[in-house]
């Protein structure tokens, strides 16, 4: 018996094919050969490469999606635009977001924060606009739409083949979007962004990617668009 959710595409093959479809993929952060000491050398491979990003190429490491992804920054205190060689603890960064994967598969809950109250379950991820819960910043909240190529036989659904590949298709979908009709291939600069509301820049992508962070507690780069404006 097998449980998915929200399962894009499903393949089944025999196991001697398993190779051909996941021979590519990193370290699995459930898997019984994690290794945490290969997934750090993969992802300093790139050390120029934003962090949050790398994170999400299932090439590097496989399992984090973007909940663990951005609540692993939030708990690091690592901007998600910062370079991978600039990330002060690496290791422990990445021990950590396997961590909470795991605490979440035994428990059934994408829970990070150990509260499984509504409302309570994370730091950051899909608080925009709220007080961080740590500084009482608010939490601010960036839409980016990147193009992707698929690449048959090479890569994961949604994820480019290539060594110069983008992450996986992020799994998030915003009711908002839905409701203001937002378009597939643009940027959409959210209210708690800084700058007018509703801004849509186009970035000619179909790669949806919801960055959730709080800027005192993380600090670092982030994105030129915003460069200059108010933090809320």
């Amino acid at each position: 018996m097998a449980v998915g959710y929200r399962l894009p595409v499903v393949e089944l093959l025999p196991t001697a094919g398993e190779e051909r479809v996941v021979g590519h993929l990193g370290p699995d952060v459930l898997g019984d050969d994690w290794d945490l000491d290969r997934a750090v050398a993969n992802l300093r491979a790139d050390s120029r490469r934003e962090i949050g990003e790398a994170l999400l190429d299932q090439r590097l490491l496989a399992g984090l999606g973007n909940v663990w992804r951005t609540e692993a920054c939030f708990l690091a205190g690592v901007s998600p635009w910062t370079p991978v060689g600039e990330v002060a603890d690496l290791p422990g960064l990445v021990r950590r977001a396997q961590a909470m994967v795991t605490a979440g598969a035994r428990g059934g809950h994408q829970v990070t924060t150990g509260s499984t109250r509504p409302g309570e379950q994370h730091w950051v991820y899909g608080r925009a606009g709220r007080p961080c819960r740590r500084c009482g910043t608010l939490v601010r909240r960036l839409e980016q739409r990147r193009s992707t190529q698929n690449s048959p036989g090479r890569g994961s659904p949604g994820h480019a083949g290539g060594p110069g590949g983008r992450g996986p298709r992020s799994d998030v979908r915003r009711d908002q979007d839905r409701r203001t009709g937002a378009r597939q291939d643009s940027y959409r600069r959210p209210a708690d962004a800084g700058g007018p509301a509703g801004v849509t820049v186009d970035a000619g992508g179909r790669d949806d990617r919801v960055t959730t962070w709080c800027p005192a507690c993380q600090p670092g780069p982030f994105p030129g668009l915003l460069a200059g404006r108010p933090e809320n």
